[in-house]
């Protein structure tokens, strides 16, 4: 397994079949860092391909410092909202919502804080798992 830095927030690259979609993903969440004063770090490593949201759960929630992180997988690319997953790795690890790329820091910003639990995101998702406020 990849030795990942427990200082910041990540953004685990799964899917590597949309090149075109990874780029767009970055271009918005760099902006939206820039503006909110957040920082992720994009985690573009291969031996992540194909991990599902369970299996990062499981791999990463032995790690105190780290209460959930970001995925951007095959559905992320390809939406044109770049819907990026929210995994849980305290709590329940591996159980997980969506927020669009736009809202990222946002959400970031709030689970690091601890101002907005988990439970709280979950609730406020669209019906499609979505979270666009």
């Amino acid at each position: 397994m990849i030795e990942l830095p427990v200082d910041r927030t990540l953004l685990i690259r799964t899917d590597f079949g949309d090149d075109a979609g990874w780029l767009a993903v970055r271009a918005l969440l760099a902006g939206h860092a820039r503006d909110s004063g957040t920082e992720l770090r994009l985690v573009d490593e291969r031996a992540f391909d194909g991990r599902t949201p369970e299996q990062l759960g499981v791999e990463l929630g032995a790690d105190p410092e780290r209460s959930f992180t970001f995925v951007a997988d095959a559905s992320t690319l390809a939406a044109a909202e770049h819907p990026v997953l929210v995994v849980d790795l305290a709590d329940r690890p591996g159980r997980a919502f969506r927020v669009v790329a736009t809202g990222v820091a946002a959400v970031q910003e709030a689970l690091e804080l601890a101002n907005v639990s988990f439970d709280a995101y979950l609730r406020r998702c669209d019906e499609d798992g979505v979270l666009r406020d």
